[in-house]
């Protein structure tokens, strides 16, 4: 791990003191985490030849490629979501060990190596109780109830056999949720009636109306009111 450190000079063998951003780590922890539970939860819903083809966390959002024929439907969608978020809220832990590959494959499988085998003879297993086992190097919660909020944002097909499902956990879809709440309460008050209570399903019709995708309603709506 390489830290850029500005207008500072350093001398081998002196000793530094450093310190997490922990908002930023934590919400990382919750992207990462979460994406192994929609790889699981995919798995689950969508069959056994869900595999990853890619993925990318940030601290606004994070998404995973999965290997799938088709597009998949709002209601799988919301299946996925549903899923990860029982996930989240049966607080399973998340365990990490290191192990030699060989065992780590007769022990799990070669299903661990989603997106690739990495180089080396040792590999870091990370396991959520009941839910995903998987190899992987980075940062993720100790249990699953970490992640707190859960919301699938999109979904779009990247190329032929890979669709890329978008998503945000913690405070970042705790952010987006009390964003789309705002705008309800803003449509519903320019259009002079009700919508729907739950912001989900209100979101939903909204962009059947639109025919949009969820990332892209505020700004659509905006444009509308």
């Amino acid at each position: 791990v390489l830290h850029k450190v500005p207008n500072h000079e350093f001398e081998t063998g002196k000793t530094v003191q450093t310190e997490i951003d922990w908002s930023r780590r934590k919400q990382l922890m919750q992207h990462h985490s979460t994406t192994h539970m929609v790889n699981g939860a995919t798995r689950e819903i969508l069959g056994n030849h869900i595999y990853q083809a890619g993925a990318h966390k940030t601290v606004e959002k994070a998404r995973l490629d999965l290997t799938h024929y088709e597009k998949i439907s709002r209601n799988k969608l919301d299946e996925i979501e549903g899923l990860v978020q029982k996930m989240i809220n049966e607080d399973h832990e998340i365990s990490a060990e290191r192990m030699k590959k060989g065992k780590a494959e007769q022990k799990y499988g070669f299903r661990i190596y989603q997106g690739g085998a990495p180089p080396g003879n040792e590999v870091r297993i990370i396991k959520i109780d009941e839910v995903d086992i998987e190899a992987c190097g980075g940062t993720h919660l100790p249990s699953s109830g970490e992640a707190e909020q859960f919301y699938i944002t999109g979904s779009k097909r990247i190329q032929d056999g890979v669709i890329r499902i978008e998503y945000k956990a913690g405070k970042a879809a705790e952010e987006f949720i009390n964003s789309i709440e705002k705008r309800m309460e803003d449509i519903s008050g320019k259009l002079d009636t009700e919508l729907e209570s739950n912001p989900r399903i209100a979101q939903r019709d909204l962009c059947d109306t639109f025919s949009v995708e969820p990332e892209q309603l505020i700004d659509t709506v905006n444009r509308f009111i």
